[in-house]
């Protein structure tokens, strides 16, 4: 329907399913649009969603109003104001961090030990982990009786030499009582 020389779209009572484009009233191809105003709505499902200027400009429709949307579809251009305004990407020019071997992670308790404390090593470098779960998994190596008959035989097994015979023997059975 055609009123005072704008289109506009008359729907039916059976409408197609789907993603659909409306325009904001009052504004044509090449209008001029601030930044953060609305320049158009999604539709999907009966739910309309603004789409909002990222930048001042004029702006180019590329799609009419009530056509159906594909993902990724170019709905407008927008010629800037100010292009300079625009923060550009830039290409990654430096290096990753040297990483080591795969390890396997089993059900020993040291070896659960070791990931979570490497996890909240690259958490402290910067890299995305979920917090959580790292600091749960640190909290039950530290609180499994495990963990410190496993510690204890490898101070033993390094010192070993340097230990008298009777506190070798006390040691080994302390550490057999924990196991």
């Amino acid at each position: 329907m055609q009123l005072d020389g704008n289109s506009h779209i008359i729907y039916a009572e059976e409408e197609a399913a789907g993603t659909r484009l409306l325009m904001m009233e009052g504004l044509a191809c090449f209008s001029h649009v601030d930044a953060d105003t609305p320049y158009a709505e999604v539709e999907v499902m009966k739910m309309c969603m603004p789409l909002l200027s990222p930048a001042s400009g004029a702006i180019h429709f590329k799609m009419s109003e009530g056509q159906a949307m594909q993902a990724g579809q170019l709905i407008a251009r927008l010629d800037l104001d100010d292009p300079s305004a625009v923060r550009k990407t830039e290409p990654f020019h430096g290096s990753f961090p040297v990483l080591g071997p795969p390890t396997a992670i089993s059900g020993k308790v040291h070896q659960r030990c070791a990931a979570s404390l490497n996890a909240a090593r690259m958490i402290l470098a910067g890299y995305e982990h979920n917090i959580d779960e790292v600091v749960q998994n640190l909290l039950n190596c530290l609180d499994s009786p495990n963990s410190l008959s496993f510690n204890g035989k490898n101070a033993l097994q390094f010192w070993q030499p340097a230990y008298p015979k009777i506190l070798k023997m006390n040691w080994n059975q302390n550490l057999r009582s924990l196991s």
